[in-house]
């Protein structure tokens, strides 16, 4: 018996985004990291293979989409005064 199990959200991101790209060097995300002072994933970043690489890149590309619906817990929420 083959047991079918339901597809993630990360199982969903990491598939190909039909006609929509985003490129970025190692070295881009190794600097996102950087500015954030995430030192340790910023060499780690800089290691990558190019699978990873390839990986983030699909999901960053699902994730510009407009209509994804990014998670709002733990951010700040605007004030209105």
């Amino acid at each position: 018996m083959v047991l079918w199990r339901k597809k993630t959200e990360r199982d969903r991101l990491l598939e190909v985004r039909p006609r929509f790209r985003v490129i970025f060097s190692r070295s881009q995300v190794a600097a996102s990291h950087w500015d954030y002072g995430e030192d340790d994933l910023a060499v780690q970043a800089i290691g990558m293979t190019d699978e990873d690489l390839a990986s983030i890149r699909r999901i960053d590309a699902w994730l510009e989409d407009p209509s994804y619906p990014l998670p709002l817990e733990g951010q700040r929420q605007p004030t209105t005064t």
